[in-house]
């Protein structure tokens, strides 16, 4: 013999109690969720907020009295959780009426949100979907979240937030442990893919450090006006020869020592963290550094800092661009 399960009220504000927001306009309506919550609601806002439900309340009421209904109010049984149903409805209530104090996720929310903007989509609350899609894309939930970000967002078929969770997680080395609820709704080819961006980026953003004379010669006018010292710590012919490697020809540019060894620890830490950030976040070392101070023409040069500083912020220029068009062609946004 089965029993059904017992019915409870919704948290407010949907519980049905009295108080000072349902005092001057009660509730007419109940949507009962799959684990046996009951939200009492007001018909006319949800026939402004839904389309479905505009469309069904347009629908004359069955007045034969078989429809469920509880303290004379009509039930509405839906498949839907009662954490996913909250959160839908106090993005659909006007803000003075819901306990949202703003429009933005945690991490907790993230556990539902799944749900919330698949019903959403279903029942076409579209002012909530808008509200979703913008909390979804804020930069620093997806930072912190990235792989998550990207699950949820290839699963919701977001895709410029998708975009955006693929290019995040070059800010760190690639996670092949991150565990999260839609990791499983993920098929292991879209997993590996994002793996494989990770490991691509790392590749182009070493290469292009690598290939530093070209981003020289782009913060040039042209070839023609490139000074022999258009940096202290890059030479073309003529140099003061104190700290530069001597390896290479006299007709190509010829490098700093401490510049040298500042690009090739740039290069590997970028194969772990491709992201432009990382240039922007890697200082000097210590010894680099000294190797400055020792030269008396770097140390003495006004400009070096500010030189650097341009040179560095043009290379991060050139990652960042060129992940921007890998990503676009490496994954499929068009969901």
């Amino acid at each position: 013999m089965s029993t059904e399960a017992p019915i409870h009220d919704a948290p407010a504000p949907f519980s049905g109690a009295a108080d000072a927001e349902n005092a001057d306009r009660p509730t007419d309506f109940i949507v009962r969720s799959c684990d046996g919550f009951d939200f009492h609601v007001h018909k006319d806002i949800l026939k402004f907020a839904s389309d479905v439900f505009n469309d069904m309340f347009a629908v004359p009421a069955d007045t034969s009295g078989s429809d469920l209904r509880r303290d004379g109010k009509p039930v509405l049984m839906v498949p839907e959780s009662q954490s996913a149903l909250h959160k839908l409805l106090c993005l659909a209530y006007p803000p003075d009426l819901h306990l949202l104090d703003s429009y933005t996720l945690g991490e907790a929310d993230l556990d539902s949100i799944v749900a919330v903007y698949q019903a959403a989509d279903k029942y076409q609350f579209h002012r909530v979907l808008r509200l979703l899609r913008n909390m979804l894309g804020q930069p620093a939930l997806i930072d912190a979240h990235p792989y998550r970000l990207f699950a949820i967002a290839k699963i919701c078929g977001l895709g410029e937030v998708a975009r955006k969770a693929a290019l995040s997680t070059l800010r760190s080395p690639i996670n092949s442990t991150a565990a999260f609820p839609e990791m499983r709704r993920l098929s292991w080819e879209e997993g590996h893919k994002l793996h494989g961006f990770h490991h691509m980026c790392g590749q182009q953003a070493a290469k292009i450090v690598e290939e530093k004379g070209a981003v020289f010669f782009s913060m040039a006018p042209t070839l023609g006006e490139v000074p022999s010292h258009f940096h202290v710590w890059v030479a073309i012919g003529a140099s003061h020869m104190a700290c530069f490697a001597t390896s290479e020809p006299r007709s190509e540019p010829r490098w700093s020592q401490w510049f040298l060894n500042y690009t090739a620890q740039l290069a590997t830490r970028l194969q772990i963290a491709p992201s432009h950030c990382t240039v922007e976040s890697l200082e000097l070392a210590p010894a680099d550094r000294e190797l400055v101070e020792r030269c008396s023409t770097c140390s003495a040069d006004p400009n070096r800092e500010r030189d650097f500083e341009k040179f560095r912020g043009t290379l991060a220029g050139w990652i960042k661009a060129s992940h921007e068009d890998l990503v676009e062609t490496y994954f499929d946004f068009s969901l």
